[in-house]
């Protein structure tokens, strides 16, 4: 049953694999609206000089109108090179466009970031 559940999980590219210079690097808005339950963030660091923290943030449409934050959905500073973390959060929560911020402090770091969920309808 695990496994089923496993592989029909989609997949989307929040935020490419990358070196990341120091600052504010914003990935593309995502459609999340065909989401249902809990989803996923998949952050992957590798080489890493300093930290970084990487939050979701959410709006009204594709464009980012309205962007802000989503509440609990930040990491702390993560400096571990090669630690995967995971960070859970809910669509429905969100206004249904995402999108994720990573902030780097003294970089460059390599960074990759998926969002993980189950269709609404299969």
């Amino acid at each position: 049953m695990l496994a089923t559940q496993i592989s029909a999980a989609q997949q989307f590219q929040a935020q490419p694999p990358a070196s990341l210079a120091a600052g504010t690097n914003n990935g593309a808005w995502i459609d999340i609206r065909p989401l249902e339950g809990q989803a996923l963030l998949d952050i992957l660091i590798g080489a890493v000089t300093g930290n970084v923290t990487v939050k979701l943030q959410d709006a009204t449409d594709i464009a980012g109108t309205g962007a802000a934050d989503v509440a609990g959905i930040t990491t702390a500073a993560l400096s571990a090179a090669n630690t995967p973390t995971k960070v859970p959060f809910l669509p429905d929560s969100t206004r249904g466009f995402v999108r994720v911020v990573s902030t780097v402090v003294t970089g460059p770091c390599l960074v990759g970031v998926a969002i993980l969920g189950h269709a609404k309808y299969s």
